[in-house]
């Protein structure tokens, strides 16, 4: 058994970690700022009566840090033991099982010495990382649809509930500042959840063999066809709605989330969700039941939230690129350029109008707190838009150098413009402090900066090489 966790452990000390593998190359350039924002506040005074209060560079870059590496391991996990001959080898599996434990736990400590340095206590920094885990190492990981398991949508949407809700520095330094049996809960939880997230059973359990008992099928469409009454019908139309300039196909599936309302209430759904984990967590920090300026407290960072979430789901379709080549064959292009173009064109439609929603609800809630003035929100709105927009065509800088379009890259350009520069932009134009004049430069010097890769992107895509990538078995 510790020959085979031997082995396995050689694999993540070899570059075979670094096959097809973007995560390591984001986690790398992550832990170097993280390593510079450590030497910078070294010497900060960070608890304040009681509370643990952190630079938000510091925070982010070490959140997304130890996320990016964990999500490495994992991907390395995954395509071993998804393997086809994986299950003629249970002991490679229980090998791999071992090493990841082992990877992930080492991790864990070498990530809690960069907080150990400005003091941060040690059992509620693991909590943080704790919790980060699960959300790591889902199954769901970089594997072929076929050998994935079905996806667990209540797990899905919590973890990515908590992962956008710890995003934020203030939500860190509330769980840095938590009492220790706060702390102690969500590390149980946590590794609990994690070490059912990696259990991999290589045979299918016998409940997914279970044939249907006869007529269940024609049950099951009689209950449906009852409740989904005509009134249902017509509301589910209105939410599914699509522009007509969004429904030309064949285009990669990252564009097919184009309908208005869908955005507007998923967006209010996970802002009012954030909110109320926020509150409790305030509460639970003080010790006492949530109060209504608990709530505006949890309301506070929601339109960066909601600026910072849209921005980063825009840059997908540059990333997950393995269908392009069968969508221009099978499509009516005739030319790469062409179908390089409709990319292009299909982007710039979902992204302004994803900008322009996510913009008018940002404002809409500083609004509402008292954060904005009514007579800024315009050229914040339009500010807010453009630094989004902005962030949405960053990625595709890539495809102007063939060395740099690499999937790995380009999720890096995605994940740092949206997490640093849009919620940055949220935070100047959607705060109550004076904007200065440098920030109103900037979000007009973007749009002649889309103009430009709008313009020529498509071009140096078309030329660019469009590599079959195989499934990282």
């Amino acid at each position: 058994m510790m020959k085979d966790i031997l082995h396995a452990l050689r694999l993540y000390a070899s570059p075979v970690l670094f096959r097809e593998n973007g995560a390591l190359t984001a986690a790398l350039f992550y832990l170097g700022v993280m390593g510079y924002e450590i030497v910078q506040h070294r010497h900060d005074v960070l608890w304040h009566d009681g509370y643990f209060t952190q630079s938000p560079a510091l925070g982010q870059w070490w959140w997304l840090a130890q996320q990016m590496l964990f999500v490495a391991f994992a991907l390395q996990y995954w395509r071993q033991v998804r393997s086809p001959l994986s299950a003629f080898y249970p002991r490679m599996l229980k090998g791999e099982y071992g090493a990841i434990l082992i990877m992930l736990g080492g991790g864990m400590v070498v990530l809690a010495l960069p907080m150990m340095i400005v003091k941060a206590p040690i059992l509620n920094t693991l909590a943080l990382e704790t919790i980060s885990l699960p959300m790591a190492v889902g199954s769901n990981l970089g594997m072929p649809k076929t050998l994935r398991p079905r996806i667990r949508w209540l797990r899905s949407a919590l973890t990515l509930l908590i992962f956008l809700l710890f995003l934020f520095p203030k939500m860190q330094d509330r769980i840095l500042s938590a009492p220790w049996f706060v702390a102690l809960g969500l590390i149980i939880a946590g590794v609990i959840l994690t070490l059912i997230e990696l259990h991999y059973a290589p045979f299918p359990t016998p409940a997914t063999n279970q044939t249907r008992l006869p007529g269940t099928d024609a049950k099951a469409g009689l209950l449906r066809a009852h409740f989904l009454s005509p009134m249902l019908g017509r509301v589910l139309r209105v939410v599914f709605w699509q522009p007509p300039w969004l429904r030309h196909m064949p285009v990669p599936q990252a564009f097919n989330m184009t309908a208005p309302m869908t955005l507007v209430l998923l967006t209010i759904s996970m802002s009012i969700g954030f909110m109320i984990v926020a509150t409790a967590i305030v509460a639970a920090t003080h010790q006492r039941w949530p109060q209504w300026h608990d709530a505006l407290a949890g309301l506070e960072p929601v339109p960066q939230f909601i600026c910072m979430l849209s921005a980063m789901s825009l840059s997908q379709w540059l990333v997950a690129r393995r269908n392009w080549p069968f969508l221009f064959t099978l499509g009516p292009f005739g030319h790469r350029s062409v179908f390089a173009r409709r990319l292009y064109r299909t982007h710039f439609l979902q992204a302004i109008q994803t900008a322009v929603i996510a913009s008018v609800l940002a404002c809409g809630i500083a609004i509402g707190r008292g954060a904005l003035p009514p007579s800024r929100a315009p050229a914040a709105t339009l500010a807010v838009i453009c630094a989004i927009m902005g962030a949405s065509y960053v990625p595709s800088l890539t495809v102007f150098a063939a060395r740099a379009a690499r999937p790995g890259l380009t999720q890096m350009l995605s994940t740092v413009s949206a997490t640093m520069g849009v919620q940055l932009a949220a935070e100047i134009f959607l705060g109550p402090d004076h904007v200065p004049s440098w920030a109103w430069l900037t979000a007009a010097a973007l749009v002649p900066f889309c103009i430009v890769i709008a313009m020529f992107a498509p071009t140096a895509l078309a030329r660019a090489d469009w590599p079959i990538e195989p499934p990282a078995l």
